[in-house]
């Protein structure tokens, strides 16, 4: 689902952002997609705070519409704001540390974009760091569990084994994402140089 279905209910200076981020900075629509519902939450929230209801509701707040939030709000935005924002995240959505970065890097985004085209005065974003996740190791499979996966697979009683097998094989071998491995037409296959190309993040190939 593209995000510019929801354009229609966002502010002029949001579109104008995510139109940048995607056909300039040339984005996948599904990063453009994922920036957009972090700032629509952000956005929900400053609306959130406005009414000041007594018990947060998730139903409600799905339903609060951003489409009045103007330049001037994000011009009396100033660090303690985004620390709310964060702290809600964490207690009210119950986001973990990985999520609230990532939320917080979409909005350095839209502030670093409305900032250098001169809307705001300051960016209430510049300050603030992302917090300590800790490093996880990777998750893989050694070649014992490769070869189990493979054989049933290819053992099934599947009318696709064939095709499922391909598919595993490519996942196995080149550490491709889902969405660039959906993407791949006959054409991208040359049998004869053995290859396979692969169009990845920002259109690279």
């Amino acid at each position: 689902m593209k995000y510019s279905i929801y354009q229609k209910q966002n502010p002029e200076f949001l579109n104008n952002y995510l139109n940048y981020k995607r056909y300039i900075e040339h984005y996948s629509n599904t990063t453009v997609r994922e920036d957009y519902f972090d700032i629509r939450t952000f956005f929900r929230h400053l609306k959130f705070k406005e009414q000041n209801p007594k018990k947060f509701n998730i139903d409600d707040f799905k339903q609060l519409s951003i489409k009045d939030i103007a330049i001037d709000d994000m011009n009396n935005l100033i660090e303690k704001d985004i620390d709310n924002f964060l702290f809600f995240l964490r207690y009210e959505l119950n986001n973990t540390p990985k999520s609230r970065n990532k939320k917080l890097a979409s909005l350095k985004g839209l502030f670093k974009f409305i900032s250098t085209n001169n809307h705001i005065n300051r960016n209430p974003t510049a300050n603030h760091k992302s917090t300590n996740t800790g490093k996880r190791l990777p998750k893989y499979l050694n070649l014992s569990q490769s070869k189990k996966m493979l054989s049933k697979v290819i053992n099934s009683e599947q009318r696709n084994k064939i095709r499922n097998y391909a598919i595993v094989c490519v996942f196995l071998n080149c550490g491709i994402r889902l969405g660039e491995l959906v993407n791949i037409d006959l054409t991208d296959i040359k049998f004869d140089e053995r290859t396979l190309k692969i169009c990845g993040k920002g259109n690279k190939e």
